[in-house]
C-alpha cells in the first residue's frame, strides 16, 4: 500500500527536481561562457530547438524505448549536469593555487579591477600607507558595478569608490590611506558575491619588484608603469599616458580566450624597436619596456582586432 502512494507521488516529484537543476545548469553555464567573452546565444538556440524536435520525434515513436530513449534525453541533460557542475566546481583563472589572489605590495602603479556578473578579477591587494594609488576599474558585466573600499576614507576626507557604473563603462580612483590596516573592498550592489581585502602596509613597506603583470596590485616599482588588460575583444584602458624620454613600462595581462597584444603605431622607441608586446594566448601575460622621445598622441591596437581593440597613448 506504502509503495503504490510512495511512487506515484516520488517519481513526479524526482522528474520536475531533476528538469528545474538541469534548467539552472544549463543557465549557469551560458553566463560563464559570457563571462569568458564566448557568444552562448548559438548554444541557446540549438538546445532552444532541439528539445522540441527531441521531444516530438519520442512522441511520434512510440516504440523508441530503453537504451534510445535515454540517448535522446537523459544523455544530453548529464552532460549539461556535468558542465554546470565543472564551472561550480573549477578553480577561478584570477586565483592562485590557494583560492586568492596574490598579495605582493604594489608600487604607486595602478591597481587594475575588472568586474564581471558578478565577480572581481583580483580579491586581494596589498598597498602602503600614505603613497597615493590609482585603481582603473572596469566592468565588463551587463550589471551595474562598482569599487568601493569601507571603513576608511582616503586622507582627504572622501569615501574611497567609484560611482556605478553601467556595463562597458570605466572609471579611474586616487586615493591615499593614512592608516594601516586591512580594509574590506565591496561592489556595492553586489556585497555578498564582489567582495576583497585590501591590506594597508606601514610605510617604509618594501614595494614589489618588477615583474610578468603577476601581482595583486598590476603595478611596478618606480614611475612609468602602465598596467593593460585585454579580454575579448576590449582593453580595459582606452587612454594611456607617458612621459618623453622616460622609460616606461608596460604590462598587458590576457584575461580572454583570443590571442591579444598591444601594439603602438607610427612610432618606435629610442632603440628604434617597434613598441608592441608578443601576442599572448588566454591567461598569459608580458611586459615590456619603452622610452618614446618625441611627445604627441599615438594611436594604439590590439594587432588581431585593430577596430575593436584601440586607444590612444598619449606622451607629454
Amino acid at each position: 500500500m506504502r509503495d503504490r502512494l510512495v511512487i506515484p507521488i516520488l517519481l513526479p516529484v524526482l522528474t520536475v527536481g531533476a528538469i528545474l537543476l538541469t534548467i539552472f545548469s544549463f543557465g549557469y553555464v551560458l553566463l560563464q561562457l559570457r563571462e569568458e567573452g564566448r557568444e552562448a546565444w548559438p548554444v541557446a538556440i540549438v538546445v532552444a530547438a532541439a528539445i522540441p524536435l527531441i521531444a516530438a520525434f519520442v512522441e511520434s515513436q512510440r516504440a523508441v524505448r530503453g537504451l534510445p530513449l535515454y540517448v535522446l534525453t537523459a544523455l544530453p541533460a548529464s552532460v549539461i549536469l556535468a558542465l554546470g557542475l565543472f564551472y561550480l566546481i573549477r578553480p577561478s583563472a584570477e586565483t592562485g593555487a590557494e583560492g586568492g589572489a596574490a598579495a605582493a605590495i604594489a608600487a604607486p602603479g595602478p591597481l587594475i579591477e575588472v568586474a564581471t556578473d558578478n565577480k572581481f578579477s583580483a580579491t586581494s591587494f596589498t598597498i602602503v600607507a600614505n603613497q597615493q594609488y590609482t585603481t582603473n576599474f572596469q566592468n565588463n558585466g551587463t550589471a551595474l558595478h562598482n569599487w568601493h573600499v569601507q571603513n576608511v576614507k582616503d586622507t582627504a576626507g572622501n569615501d574611497i569608490k567609484t560611482d556605478l557604473l553601467p556595463g562597458g563603462q570605466s572609471a579611474t580612483l586616487n586615493f591615499t590611506i593614512a592608516q594601516s590596516g586591512d580594509y574590506t573592498f565591496i561592489c556595492d550592489v553586489h556585497p555578498v558575491e564582489m567582495k576583497g581585502t585590501l591590506t594597508v602596509a606601514a610605510e617604509g613597506a618594501q614595494t614589489a619588484a618588477a615583474g610578468g603583470g603577476g601581482g595583486a596590485g598590476g603595478g611596478q616599482a618606480g614611475p612609468g608603469t602602465i598596467v593593460q588588460i585585454a579580454s575579448d575583444n576590449k582593453f580595459a584602458l582606452t587612454a594611456l599616458n607617458a612621459t618623453a624620454n622616460q622609460q616606461t613600462s608596460l604590462t598587458l595581462r590576457n584575461t580572454g580566450q583570443a590571442l591579444h597584444n598591444v601594439q603602438v603605431q607610427g612610432v618606435q622607441d629610442t632603440a628604434g624597436k617597434p613598441v608592441q608586446t608578443d601576442l599572448l594566448p588566454a591567461g598569459q601575460s608580458a611586459t615590456i619596456q619603452f622610452t618614446i622621445a618625441q611627445a604627441g598622441t599615438y594611436n594604439f591596437i590590439c594587432s588581431v582586432h585593430p577596430t575593436e581593440m584601440k586607444g590612444t597613448l598619449t606622451v607629454k
